[in-house]
């Protein structure tokens, strides 16, 4: 990854930020994936993303695996808690952290992926972090920050 390539994908990430937060022309999952880092994999309807997935914290095999290990427990409704998933994710030598699964669960919250009843008990009270509470409220232009 070369220094130019990067300067081009924070470039796109302020373009893309820009326009939410301005316009109003972004849709909310795909500017939160922007903003956190969650490379927007179920945004099929934008391509800005593509050429970038390097430069994302949550890669699509990452999403993938998360969006999959859920996909399998909510038909047979055997959904897990949020500390059941960090248990799963969050091992030695694993790129995940706990921001980065409460951002990947928001970000396709967001997108639509589920039913509100999956994410009411991945967020169940005492069964996650207050942090991941997160995930079920809405992402607003309000919340994008440049740092």
């Amino acid at each position: 990854m070369s220094s130019v390539e990067r300067m081009l994908f924070l470039n796109q990430k302020f373009n893309i930020l820009q326009m939410k937060i301005n316009h109003d022309l972004i849709m909310d999952a795909y500017a939160f994936a922007w903003h956190e880092g969650v490379y927007p994999a179920f945004n099929d309807d934008a391509e800005w993303h593509l050429p970038y997935e390097q430069f994302f914290d949550v890669s699509a095999e990452m999403l993938g695996e998360l969006a999959k290990q859920l996909d399998d427990a909510w038909l047979p409704k055997s959904i897990p808690t949020f500390y059941e998933l960090e248990e799963r994710y969050i091992t030695e030598g694993s790129n995940w952290t706990r921001s980065l699964l409460i951002s990947a669960c928001k970000y396709m919250r967001l997108a639509g992926l589920f039913d509100a009843d999956l994410w009411k008990i991945v967020c169940k009270e005492s069964k996650c972090p207050t942090e991941a509470h997160t995930i079920i409220r809405p992402f607003r232009k309000g919340d994008i920050y440049f740092n």
